[in-house]
């Protein structure tokens, strides 16, 4: 009825609040918004994005966001080389104090992360639910 429709039109949107600036929060509040949401977007940092983010401050960009696929999209993607494709012997490695981390360190570092994660691959085999990071280890 028109008096329905007056009355829907005068009642406020609903107000959400969506905690977390990150690429899911952003559009979380999006959607949010486009259905005619009052959202309010809190994070607790000075800029949005959360886990994707670039810094310039070096003079040049460096990733210091997401580095791996949480373990659900891991499991979802079916390619083993998701958590791990870096070709390590071309890589130029610097330390906090600008000095080059000497190649066969990071040739060892990467040997070492590999088997780490072979490791974790008969983990999550021998236990497809979750389990705590101490259960996993003990």
């Amino acid at each position: 009825t028109i008096t329905s429709l007056i009355d829907s039109q005068q009642r406020p949107a609903p107000s959400v609040l969506v905690i977390g600036a990150g690429i899911s929060g952003i559009a979380a509040a999006r959607i949010l918004h486009d259905a005619s949401f009052k959202v309010t977007l809190l994070e607790s940092r000075d800029r949005l994005g959360g886990r994707i983010h670039t810094d310039d401050s070096f003079g040049c960009p460096v990733d210091m966001g997401a580095s791996c696929l949480g373990l659900t999209l891991y499991r979802t993607s079916g390619d083993d080389s998701v958590l791990y494709d870096h070709d390590l012997e071309s890589c130029m490695l610097f330390d906090i104090d600008g000095h080059q981390v000497p190649q066969q360190t990071v040739v060892e570092v990467g040997e070492t992360f590999k088997r780490i994660l072979e490791e974790t691959g008969k983990v999550r085999d021998e236990h497809p639910e979750d389990i705590s990071v101490s259960e996993a280890i003990s």
